[in-house]
């Protein structure tokens, strides 16, 4: 429970009658004026003249402060207000400024609360007043205080259900559910179209009936074991609800001693029908929340209400709302790995509309991500290629075929959808991307430069062309690749580094290869890639005492990496430390084998006896 405790007046300038003398009623006017046309500070001037005049006025005194408040000046408004505290300790209305002042300066809570009291002492019928003090004492982890505040809250305004409300949401907080109950009941009587008590309400029961019908798993427990204990004759229904009511259960065979597990009610628990009689009232409202639904939904599905729980999803499938639930399920469900009630909503929301595809694409999402791809696959797979959810559908398609190993099949499909969408981008670039892994590299090359025609800026397809003349042996067409693209974007740090690496490599251009790379280096200094590349750029200069801390980082930043590996053992050996270069080598060998390192080990001289025990065979 929030409420926010700074209550300031509007800053409002009525005429002040006998509160400000004549001399300073012009200023006051004047002052008036200039806020109307929104010139604070000047409207702050002449209300200083007007106190100048008559600075026995604590109503001009508390108007300044609520102005300087506006004008984001609360160390002035503070000594404002207490000036006119001073001149009228009795005026509620300039204790309410003060303590909102004094909020806006972070001052302690507990010396804000005498104030509030002051203020409903002197006038009891302010009924925000009781709210915020009741906060305060809740902030002040004094519960009993804060239940006398809204209780006589409830006695000065027995007709209006604040009070009750907030001393039901305190009463939950000191675990008293019955009488929190009792408490939302008249809420709900004073304001039956009030959405928060029957959540509250729902809240408060299901907590009941999670603690009624959660059981510690003894030793030897199998599930069927536990229903017959507690919820009935074991049935595909029960079994069905047990897995519901614990969505995070991987293994019904083998349950861990010593857990709680949740067992689906009694038909005749009485709580059951509480909660739905509440989601009922609720329902019946025309402003219902769509997560309330969803809610209602599990809940008919942990109580065993398989068709009733589909038919509450499948009335929330239309335009207004789909988009809303799809996003609620992967926030709510798909995020905690709740799998199967994210599932299950689902199909209960594709029930009436089963070929619909936004929700046929989100199915296969969950399933891709619950690790059921062949699933996944059927339902990619039955959007129609018409749809424009098709384009999305038809990669992931590709990448379940990549992850199981039938990369090729992949292609042919991202080849059909190519042949059916010739213009689209999206396609063309994850085709272009399978080619290219699959070492298709002349097919990867005519389908980024054919992209490059259509879209001659597009910095991904001109990276990833360079990326495949450079591994198609084509050194200068991939220079020229990176040197448009670097053109282009002077600061795409990849292409930078790429451009800087394969000079470096072809020996050529050294200093501008230096250049490139430490500028990709400011870019992203973190990169392990780009600091390996500026250790061999100083490397092939002949400076392997310059090119070492770069190469150490590198090998910090990316261990595992075989090439930087073998650039930071050439280094070693290059600066005669054979023991640090073998080790490099090694290891790098250890992770990727290579005819080339195992030269380079063989080429160093012979190691200790002490040494050979630590090289691995």
């Amino acid at each position: 429970m929030t409420i926010q405790v700074q209550e300031m007046p509007e800053v409002r300038f009525a005429p002040p009658l006998r509160q400000a003398s004549e001399s300073s009623y012009y200023y006051f006017t004047e002052a008036q004026i200039r806020l109307n046309r929104n010139r604070v500070l000047e409207a702050i001037g002449f209300l200083r003249q007007a106190v100048a005049l008559d600075p026995q006025s604590a109503f001009l005194q508390k108007e300044l402060a609520a102005l300087l408040v506006r004008a984001g000046q609360p160390q002035a408004a503070l000594q404002a207000i207490q000036r006119s505290r001073d001149l009228d300790p009795h005026d509620p209305d300039t204790l309410v400024v003060l303590a909102g002042i004094r909020q806006m300066l972070e001052q302690d809570i507990q010396e804000l609360i005498p104030i509030y009291e002051e203020v409903i002492r002197l006038d009891p019928g302010r009924e925000r007043i009781y709210l915020i003090l009741g906060n305060l004492y809740i902030a002040q982890k004094q519960p009993a205080k804060a239940e006398e505040t809204y209780r006589k809250l409830i006695a000065h305004h027995p007709g209006k259900y604040p009070g009750y409300y907030y001393l039901g949401q305190l009463l939950v907080l000191q675990q008293r559910y019955d009488e929190a109950l009792d408490t939302f009941d008249v809420v709900i009587e004073i304001e039956p179209n009030l959405l928060e008590p029957y959540l509250e309400r729902i809240k408060i029961l299901s907590h009941k009936l999670t603690r009624s019908i959660s059981v510690e798993i003894q030793e030897g427990d199998t599930l069927d074991a536990l229903l017959v204990r507690h919820s009935g004759r074991p049935s595909p229904s029960l079994r069905r609800q047990a897995m519901a009511l614990n969505p995070l259960l991987e293994n019904v065979d083998h349950l861990e001693t010593g857990k709680k597990i949740l067992m689906p009610p009694r038909k005749n628990n009485p709580l059951v029908a509480q909660i739905r009689e509440a989601y009922s009232h609720l329902l019946q409202m025309d402003a219902m929340p769509v997560e309330i639904r969803m809610d209602f939904a599990v809940f008919l599905r942990q109580t065993g209400e398989d068709h009733e729980s589909m038919e509450t999803m499948a009335a929330l499938n239309d335009d207004d709302t789909r988009e809303e639930v799809i996003r609620t399920v992967f926030s709510v469900f798909v995020e905690n790995r709740r799998f199967s009630e994210a599932i299950f909503l689902l199909e209960g929301l594709r029930s009436h509309e089963p070929e619909n595809p936004e929700i046929l694409y989100a199915l296969g999402l969950i399933h891709e991500e619950a690790g059921m791809r062949d699933k996944a696959r059927k339902l990619y797979a039955s959007i129609s290629p018409d749809d424009p959810v098709y384009r999305k559908a038809v990669i992931h398609l590709a990448y379940i075929d990549q992850q199981t190993g039938q990369t090729e099949q992949g292609i042919q499909i991202l080849e059909k959808a190519h042949f059916r969408n010739p213009e689209d981008m999206t396609i063309r670039l994850y085709l272009g991307a399978f080619y290219e892994e699959t070492e298709h590299f002349e097919k990867a090359a005519v389908i980024f430069q054919d992209s490059l025609r259509t879209d001659p800026e597009n910095q991904h397809i001109r990276y990833r062309l360079g990326v495949v003349m450079d591994k198609m042996g084509k050194k200068d067409e991939a220079i020229k690749e990176m040197e448009i693209l670097i053109h282009q974007n002077p600061d795409h740090a990849n292409a930078l580094n790429y451009l800087g690496y394969t000079l470096t490599e072809m020996e050529i251009r050294l200093d501008e290869a230096e250049f490139l790379i430490r500028k990709a280096m400011e870019i992203k200094p973190g990169d392990g890639y780009i600091t390996d590349s500026m250790g061999w750029v100083y490397f092939k200069q002949g400076k392997p005492a310059k090119a070492l801390p770069y190469l150490e980082k590198a090998n910090r930043l990316l261990p595992e990496d075989p090439l930087i590996l073998e650039h930071l053992g050439d280094v070693y050996q290059a600066l005669g430390k054979t023991d640090a270069a073998r080790k490099a080598y090694e290891k790098s060998l250890l992770i990727q084998e290579s005819s080339q390192i195992r030269e380079k080990i063989q080429s160093l001289s012979t190691p200790s006896a002490e040494e050979r025990k630590d090289i691995r065979p």
